[in-house]
């Protein structure tokens, strides 16, 4: 038995005691062989070696040799003992096939060895955290088809009668990631102006690396590359929903989807009042949760009726818009106030609303535009028509009569008052002699720039169109009463004619045609 005492003894007859024999030990291993004691009578030589056996000498053949010197030879002799040591087991070790890392469905075998004399049993253990699981006693241990429940540490124990020797090995089953989640700390909504921290957890060998992501109308949008996705400050921008994928060198998981919704107090975006047939105000608030919204008028809440109209449109987007619509006629109208609440606070604003008259008929005011337009081209068309009539009326005759004290042509006398309108006027010339015998009509041109009428007051009239005005023109010896100037219709309160008005271009012929002259004011 291993670490007893052994004796081993050789001996010899001496048949010559001035010729002895020799004696020497050997083993079949590379034992060391320890010195032996010799001893001799007359008759033998003896030697005896001593030691402690140990689990190596197991096995060990040892030979003692003797040799003879005769006269011309050697003879030798052998004897030889095999020792057989009992122990307990060795050296005892696992081996995995195939060896290193074993991906997910593949088979693996774990072989325990053991050195022991008698022979030793094998039983094979897995470490939990518990307690070391006693799986089977033989001594491989078959996994046909792996998965990573199957990663861990493993013990074989072998066992005889003088004792027991543990070994363990660690089974490395390799995977992609598996259940990818994301948990979000704190849990549930984030008040605005809060931090917030999600994080993305994922089973799989070797170790996964993370992205985030956050889910868009267009795409996924990429974040970062981190385990943990951390929003130091959160607005309303913020919320929506966020993926995570983890991936190694055998593929890739995407975590569920988790919202992130971020709450916050009221926040009116639009407000406004226009007035057409009715008055119409709008108002839109954002709130997370999604806000009541209410009209007030002079801090008394509206109620929904046929006068007071107010109707509502809340959207996905935690958005809600109200629309309030007076039918009734309403004079100097309050400010509407726009009032809107959720569990996170209130928020209000007034809507100023402008008023502008109504006609009472509802009249509209661009077509209004319209038509005096229009109207103000048809009185502009008729004027015209109208000056063309009376033109064409008092137009010069293309022939006139022979006359034997000879017509008068006057040239035209330009008369321009301060409005620099066109006036006619008619010039009568007279004879010295007597009565007026032809009369014809011409047209002369009087200028009015700024003169004072002459003897003879001249006095034109203004109208829409031209005006008229008749100059009376007689010789030296006429009388008096014969250099009166006749007017046609005019109103001379209306028109003031210049004093200072030039008659140009008058003919001092005999002649008494009466001529129109075409007076202009200036």
């Amino acid at each position: 038995m291993e670490d007893s005492s052994v004796s081993l003894r050789c001996s010899a007859n001496i048949y010559c005691p001035f010729n002895p024999p020799t004696l020497t030990w050997s083993s079949s291993s590379n034992t060391l062989i320890p010195n032996d004691q010799q001893h001799q009578d007359q008759t033998k030589l003896i030697s005896d070696l001593n030691f402690n056996i140990t689990h190596l000498h197991h096995g060990v053949n040892f030979t003692c040799t003797i040799k003879y010197q005769l006269k011309d030879q050697i003879k030798t002799e052998q004897a030889s003992r095999t020792l057989h040591v009992q122990y307990s087991p060795k050296n005892t070790s696992v081996t995995v096939n195939p060896s290193g890392s074993v991906l997910e469905g593949r088979s693996v075998t774990l072989t325990c060895i053991s050195d022991g004399n008698p022979d030793v049993s094998y039983s094979w253990y897995r470490d939990t955290e518990e307690h070391l699981k006693h799986l089977q006693t033989e001594q491989n241990l078959t996994i046909n088809k792996t998965d990573p429940t199957h990663s861990g540490r493993y013990y074989c124990r072998a066992q005889n009668q003088y004792g027991t020797q543990n070994s363990s090995v660690l089974l490395d089953i390799q995977y992609a990631p598996k259940n990818t989640s994301v948990t979000v700390n704190p849990s549930g909504s984030v008040l605005e102006g809060r931090s917030v921290t999600l994080t993305c957890i994922s089973d799989g060998n070797p170790d996964v690396s993370y992205s985030w992501y956050r889910d868009t109308e267009e795409h996924l949008k990429h974040l970062q590359t981190e385990q943990n996705l951390t929003i130091s400050k959160t607005d309303p921008t913020h919320s929506g929903r966020y993926y995570c994928t983890a991936q190694n060198q055998y593929g890739e998981q995407n975590s569920s989807s988790v919202i992130l919704n971020v709450t916050y107090a009221p926040k009116i975006s639009t407000s406004s009042c226009r007035r057409s047939d009715v008055i119409v105000c709008v108002c839109e608030v954002h709130g997370n949760p999604s806000p009541t919204l209410e009209w007030r008028l002079s801090g008394r809440p509206i109620i929904n009726s046929t006068e007071m109209l107010i109707s509502e449109e809340e959207f996905k987007n935690k958005s809600l818009w109200s629309i309030l619509t007076i039918r009734q006629s309403l004079k100097d109208t309050p400010t509407p106030q726009c009032v809107s609440t959720n569990t996170h606070g209130t928020a209000s604003q007034q809507v100023h609303l402008l008023l502008t008259p109504q006609d009472p008929r509802g009249f509209h005011h661009p077509s209004l535009l319209v038509g005096v337009a229009i109207g103000a081209s048809v009185v502009m068309i008729f004027c015209i028509i109208l000056f063309c009539i009376r033109r064409q009326k008092f137009k010069p005759s293309q022939t006139r009569q022979e006359d034997n004290t000879g017509p008068i042509l006057t040239p035209r006398a330009v008369v321009q008052d301060d409005e620099g309108e066109i006036v006619y006027g008619n010039q009568v010339m007279m004879s010295h002699g007597g009565d007026v015998t032809q009369e014809s009509l011409h047209y002369s041109s009087i200028d009015f720039t700024n003169t004072e009428p002459a003897s003879g007051e001249i006095i034109g009239f203004s109208s829409l169109t031209t005006e008229y005005g008749v100059i009376q023109h007689h010789s030296a010896g006429a009388s008096e009463a014969e250099n009166n100037i006749s007017t046609p219709v005019m109103d001379p309160k209306k028109h003031q004619v210049d004093k200072n008005a030039k008659i140009t271009d008058v003919s001092s012929q005999a002649s008494e045609d009466p001529t129109y002259d075409n007076i202009t004011h200036r």
